[in-house]
């Protein structure tokens, strides 16, 4: 029965020693990098050589790499030798604006742009910095009135995985507001309401331009208003801005309440 025991006990230490030891890391290879340098790559994964492979380094190195911001896929294969493995770790990085420059822009002057979006020399052209310049970018017309405003992106290779980046604009016409309504109110009248608010329909004399800020505090005046008039909870339940013929029409939602009156005032302890 001891012989039994002490047979089996060798055994699973001989299976555990083979596989440590074809997991045993005997080198590392770094493959498909073209600017970023391999010294980096290598301080950045979980195992070294002469260590043990185990999917806890692997998925670890992997989430270090990607973290650097600079790649967009990311492999680590291994290659059995009699005595362990040879690790390569293959990279594909996103491509370097070397240059860019902007198509279709005339609104808005190429300096604010530049400034807003803020793209230096040397930058890997990510989805996510796509993306980003794309709302920035959007948002600037955006304040200009400018609501139907695209962007677009082209990108021409340049040697060393770097590119040329064009930016296409289709700035769209402008957005004005065509007509404002209110509803929910019984009390007081709409002309009233509106003749509180900075933001306009477009007329000979108005140009109808939206802006977010001054809207929400012309909103603001209107709450205040109706608590002036005693009807302390009413509130703005929601409004809503939509784009139809090439305007804006917007829809604001309010909820009156009812109006309070003070009755007798009496002192008491005077």
């Amino acid at each position: 029965m001891k012989y039994k025991i002490l047979l089996v006990i060798t055994f699973f230490f001989v299976i555990s020693a083979l596989t440590a030891e074809s997991d045993l890391i005997l080198g590392i290879k770094i493959k498909g990098n073209q600017n970023i340098d391999t010294e980096l790559i290598k301080s950045l994964l979980a195992f070294g050589e002469g260590e043990i492979l185990t999917v806890k380094k692997v998925s670890k190195s992997i989430k270090n790499l990607y973290q650097l911001g600079v790649f967009d896929d990311i492999k680590i294969e291994t290659a059995d030798k009699p005595k362990g493995v040879i690790i390569s770790v293959i990279v594909k990085e996103f491509p370097i604006v070397e240059e860019y420059k902007f198509k279709g822009r005339k609104k808005i002057p190429k300096s604010k742009l530049k400034e807003v979006i803020n793209i230096q020399k040397g930058s890997y052209w990510s989805p996510f910095l796509q993306k980003e310049v794309e709302n920035k970018i959007i948002d600037e017309y955006k304040k200009k009135g400018y609501y139907l405003a695209k962007v677009t992106f082209e990108e021409k290779k340049l040697n060393d995985n770097k590119i040329k980046l064009i930016i296409k604009i289709n700035e769209g016409n402008k957005i004005v507001i065509k007509k404002i309504r209110i509803e929910g109110n019984k009390s007081i009248p709409t002309k009233k309401l509106l003749s509180l608010m900075k933001t306009k329909s477009v007329s000979l004399f108005r140009t109808g331009k939206f802006d977010k800020e001054k809207f929400e505090e012309d909103l603001k005046k209107i709450i205040q208003y109706y608590n002036k008039k005693g009807f302390i909870d009413s509130r703005i339940i929601s409004w809503e801005k939509k784009i139809k013929n090439g305007y804006f029409y917007i829809n604001i939602y309010l909820y009156e309440g009812n109006s309070y009156y003070f009755g007798k005032v009496y002192v008491k302890n005077n």
